[in-house]
């Protein structure tokens, strides 16, 4: 995020609570920034690229954007590329179709559409509550991300977010009368929640604009009494130089409101940690924030990995390592002096991926690390499992991408959306009162010929001896691929499925073998998988490269571009200034390329510290050593580019609203292939104006530089 752009995000919290006669936060303890030291960026003379809205910084992307766009989009005499047309309208078709997921309310059904938040009402009628808004001055769009239902249904909390951006304006509109009742509140992530009254909202709120300028860091919870406007601090954590964000959630036990934060990252694997809480004075082992004593339940410790699910009765439900190295569900009572308790066990070949209450349901998604098959189930408060489902009973395959359940606290049915990269978007719906699966229909069918595309799962070897699972797409209708494209993810206990991919469905049309390399760091093969690398991700380069040379050998290509986004553009980046040698064609999007001063002065970064297994202590304090520090270097890319004496084709995408790694992050590795390959024609950046982080549109851009680089100007349709 720009600095001006921060600017005006605080100058709208403090306009929306100033002009309501709201109060302002109050002031509470401050963190200042730890530097690392002298960041890589700054070695190789680069970092004056963080400037981002200095002119100078604005006509380098500008160069650099022209000089792709015209290398990627026009022929040799200037003229459009009918290839790269064609790559367009191939990318358009493979859109998916299938209907939105919806929560029920007793005044119709609530779901978004065309980037906006409808509600059909219970005469079939649709009414727009939120529409998506094309801002008229042309600085973009902002569409309804993200929706949550009040528990007593009668209202919906809703956020919109401009161009992708990390930072989300939260609104609060009534069913009944479909008028607006609160907001906006402005906040970074989805970190917001309803309580369980639905009489006030819990929001959480980060560092802004004038704490960036001081070098202070600290994130707080707030909650907002929907009948007056009123906010007030209800949490802090309590760890000195905490780097960690919470939600709120409550429950009345026997006359009693308790609260509980609990540590979130949307959906990365960080150490568990919640903090029951109630209003009073603080005793013995508690700690005071504001008017409320809170009690520790779990601090975050480095190798304790999970989080928290749901709370009833006196029992806090955690999805937790505690369980087992696949995770399970641990119940600790709050009334019983904290006893913990097993509620689903940790099995042996599976991990559980996905926990979430639904009414008096608990509703898990359980993977399977050997041949990666799903397993869906239900199961009461107490764990018992009460039904299980496969996808093959719906007519679908049992290996693929399986979304989070979309349902209200207290709904009678649960959506979720299926797909893999053979079969688009695919909406199925479990009734819990009669424990039906059932899958809803697309409007089209999908423009592609799945009988056409090999599937396989193989194990590769690492260079440590490692097993290793990569799953393995090639055509049947070709003699022999034309290129490889190895595709992988990050490190932060995120699984990687196969899944509809547009842009890797584009790599199979232009003759590519795809293989997905579920390297260590991944969430597929449970807890001890993801720590393995944490601190030291050479083992995960050395899977990557375990998966190219199976390749080459049992697939026969004599090409290879590897390519990922976020942590997965890291990847790429890393890969770059490591392995060079072993691969042909770069494309890291959206990537960290300084790890260190990501770490440090990153808007995300500093809170992203568990994701590199940052050492903490007994209590969950955070230990920011050097010997950290250190390690982290011996892999970062910028820190490592002296490694690198060949440089290959590398087309590196940024996002100039991306807060989540920053611009910054890419241009610098971009000059510094440059400075240290002068004059070289085999670097290439572009950066998407008006998107952020999760709304980049680089697909038809990174066929056309893999068509460029390999040779290719037509496409093969799987149609």
């Amino acid at each position: 995020m720009s600095p001006s752009f921060r600017l005006a995000v605080a100058v709208l919290i403090a306009a929306t609570f100033s002009n309501s006669g709201q109060a302002l936060t109050p002031p509470s303890p401050v963190v200042p920034i730890k530097s690392a030291g002298t960041f890589e960026s700054e070695k190789l003379g680069v970092r004056w690229l963080a400037d981002l809205d200095s002119p100078r910084v604005r006509q380098w992307v500008s160069d650099h954007n022209q000089k792709t766009r015209n290398w990627l989009a026009l022929t040799a005499d200037g003229q459009p590329d009918p290839f790269y047309a064609s790559l367009a309208a191939r990318y358009k078709e493979l859109a998916p179709s299938n209907p939105a997921p919806y929560i029920e309310t007793p005044s119709g059904k609530v779901l978004t559409k065309a980037g906006g938040l409808v509600l059909v009402d219970l005469a079939g009628v649709e009414v727009a509550l939120a529409p998506k808004i094309q801002h008229a001055d042309g600085s973009g769009v902002s569409v309804v991300a993200e929706y949550k239902v009040s528990p007593d249904s009668s209202k919906v909390l809703y956020s919109y977010v401009k161009n992708g951006s990390d930072v989300n304006t939260w609104s609060v509109v009534d069913l009944a009368s479909r008028k607006v009742v609160a907001g906006p509140l402005v906040v970074r992530l989805n970190d917001t929640g309803w309580a369980s009254d639905s009489q006030a909202i819990y929001f959480t709120d980060w560092d802004n604009a004038e704490d960036l300028a001081k070098n202070i860091r600290r994130t707080r919870n707030f909650r907002v009494d929907l009948s007056t406007g009123q906010q007030e601090l209800i949490f802090q954590p309590p760890q000195k130089d905490s780097r960690e964000f919470y939600n709120i959630d409550d429950l009345e036990y026997q006359g009693q409101r308790y609260f509980i934060a609990h540590r979130i990252q949307g959906v990365a694997e960080v150490p568990v940690a919640v903090y029951l809480g109630r209003k009073a004075v603080a005793g013995k082992g508690e700690f005071q924030v504001g008017q409320y004593a809170w009690k520790t339940v779990r601090h975050p410790l480095t190798h304790r990995l999970g989080k928290y699910i749901a709370a009833y009765g006196s029992k806090i439900i955690l999805r937790s390592s505690e369980a087992g190295d696949g995770f399970g569900l641990v119940a600790v009572d709050f009334a019983k002096q904290f006893r913990t308790s097993t509620l689903v066990s940790a099995r042996p070949n599976q991990v559980l991926i996905v926990a979430q209450r639904v009414n008096n349901n608990l509703l898990l998604q359980f993977f399977n690390k050997q041949d990666f098959t799903w397993s869906i189930e239900v199961a009461d408060l107490d764990g018992k499992i009460v039904k299980s489902f496969k996808l093959s009973d719906v007519g679908l395959p049992d290996v693929g991408a399986v979304g989070g359940f979309v349902a209200g606290k207290f709904s009678k049915s649960a959506f979720l959306v299926y797909n893999e990269f053979r079969v688009p978007p695919t909406t199925l719906k479990i009734d819990l009162d009669s424990l039906k699966l059932e899958r809803l229909p697309n409007a089209a069918p999908a423009p592609l010929d799945a009988s056409r595309i090999r599937y396989s799962m193989e194990w590769v070897t690492s260079q440590d001896g490692t097993p290793v699972p990569i799953t393995v797409f090639t055509r049947t209708d070709l003699p022999k691929p034309k290129f490889g494209y190895l595709f992988y993810y990050g490190y932060i206990g995120i699984p990687q499925f196969s899944w509809w991919n547009r842009k890797i469905q584009m790599a199979l049309e232009m003759g590519a073998a795809v293989v997905m390399v579920h390297h260590r760091g991944g969430g597929e093969q449970g807890v001890q998988w993801q720590m393995s690398v944490k601190v030291d991700r050479m083992p995960s380069l050395e899977d990557s490269v375990a998966a190219g040379r199976w390749m080459r050998k049992n697939l026969g290509v004599d090409k290879i571009v590897v390519t990922g986004r976020s942590f997965g553009g890291m990847h790429s980046m890393e890969l770059l200034t490591h392995y060079a040698q072993e691969f042909d064609a770069f494309v890291p999007v959206v990537g960290v390329s300084d790890v260190n001063e990501f770490l440090s002065a990153g808007p995300f970064g500093f809170y992203a510290v568990d994701d590199f297994g940052l050492p903490r202590d007994k209590k969950g304090n955070p230990l920011d050593t050097p010997e950290w520090r250190q390690a982290l270097a011996k892999w970062s890319p910028l820190a490592n580019l002296n490694r690198l004496t060949q440089l290959k084709p590398t087309l590196i995408f940024a996002a100039d609203h991306d807060e989540r790694t920053g611009p910054e992050q890419s241009y610098y590795m971009v000059e510094a292939l440059n400075q240290k390959f002068p004059g070289n024609q085999l670097v290439y950046f572009y950066e998407e104006k008006n998107n952020g982080h999760n709304a980049r549109s680089e697909f038809v851009d990174e066929s056309a530089f893999l068509g460029r680089v390999f040779g290719i100007q037509q496409l093969l349709p799987l149609k």
